[in-house]
């Protein structure tokens, strides 16, 4: 049931699209109006000119006017692109510019009135139409041309202009119709240095020219300055608790010494039984003064040993230890050191 009441609904929005199209059309209207009134505007200056001096009578015209037609010319060119279908200023810029040598701008303006002329309703101007044809095709042999070519690449988002009007880079290696005289062709491009030639051409010339956009230098980025190279390791200061630990051995040695002239003494005696009481204490003094030299000798050695490998500071740190020690009489520590 929907889908037969969608042609209905269609037709009721018909009105309100006609009614919203009107203002649309009446702004388009009398923006066309503007347009012409502005090139009627221009045209009738270019005609006061022109009959004034005689421009689309004369050819060549004479030195003495040729500032003034070419002002008339001015006019006529801003009325064909205020209005386009300004036919009238059409046909005059053709046969001004014709006067003055212009002949690409006359060939090009004779082609134009040829392409219009049968599209108007007055048949006297439809009657321009085959002597423009004519004027244009005399002309054409006599129209210089340019070939623009731009290398050795072409940049991305170049911007090539022919007397400051931009042209589209597919008419680039293209022949461009000039008129005889002096011209500019600049291009430019991001990344690029902007470049400009400047040439003179004459009547039935082809000139080819090439531009050459060269690339920018990139900027120098400064190299970050080098890092210092860090300290060398300070060497660990190992003399003193080395000396240390070679004391604690020392005298841990020396406590061996009396503990084995200790037990000589006591294995003299047989049962305990010896010549004489000197004697006894000799070896009992002897055997205390083992215990006290091993006894010392063994906790200094134990602490330089740990005051070694606290002072060990680069590298592996030399493994430590301390090794028992044994010896008829009495007994101790040495400290032992492997280096990595």
């Amino acid at each position: 049931m929907r889908s037969s009441f969608a042609p209905l609904r269609l037709l009721a929005l018909l009105p309100v699209l006609t009614l919203a199209a009107v203002p649309v059309a009446a702004h388009a209207e009398e923006e066309d109006e503007q347009r012409k009134a502005m090139a009627t505007d221009l045209f009738d200056r270019g005609v006061k000119i022109m009959v004034a001096h005689k421009c689309d009578e004369t050819v060549p015209i004479p030195p003495a006017d040729r500032a003034s037609c070419a002002e008339a010319l001015d006019y006529f060119v801003k009325a064909t692109r205020a209005y386009p279908r300004a036919l009238g200023a059409h046909r005059n810029a053709a046969f001004v510019a014709k006067g003055l040598g212009k002949v690409a701008l006359a060939a090009r303006s004779f082609r134009e009135v040829a392409r219009k002329a049968p599209l108007e309703a007055s048949e006297s101007r439809k009657r321009w139409a085959p002597p423009a044809a004519k004027e244009a095709e005399a002309l054409e042999p006599r129209v210089p041309h340019v070939v623009i070519r731009v290398g050795p690449a072409v940049p991305a988002g170049i911007v090539v202009k022919l007397d400051g009007d931009a042209i589209d880079e597919r008419l680039l290696k293209t022949q461009l119709s000039l008129d005889p005289g002096e011209h500019e062709v600049t291009a430019e491009a991001k990344d690029h240095k902007p470049t400009s030639r400047k040439f003179q051409i004459a009547e039935k010339e082809l000139v080819d020219l090439a531009l050459t956009l060269e690339p920018l230098p990139k900027p120098v980025v400064a190299a970050p300055p080098p890092e210092a190279p860090p300290p060398p390791p300070e060497k660990p200061k190992t003399l003193a608790p080395m000396l240390v630990t070679i004391g604690g051995g020392v005298l841990v040695g020396v406590g061996l010494v009396f503990g084995a002239s200790a037990k000589s003494a006591r294995d003299a005696c047989a049962n305990h039984l010896c010549k004489s009481e000197d004697e006894i204490d000799k070896a009992y003094a002897r055997a205390r003064l083992a215990n006290v030299f091993t006894i010392a000798g063994g906790a200094v050695a134990a602490g330089g040993a740990v005051w070694w490998i606290a002072s060990s500071r680069s590298g592996e740190a030399p493994r430590t230890g301390l090794s028992p020690m044994f010896a008829p009489g009495g007994g101790g520590l040495v400290a032992t050191r492997v280096l990595p």
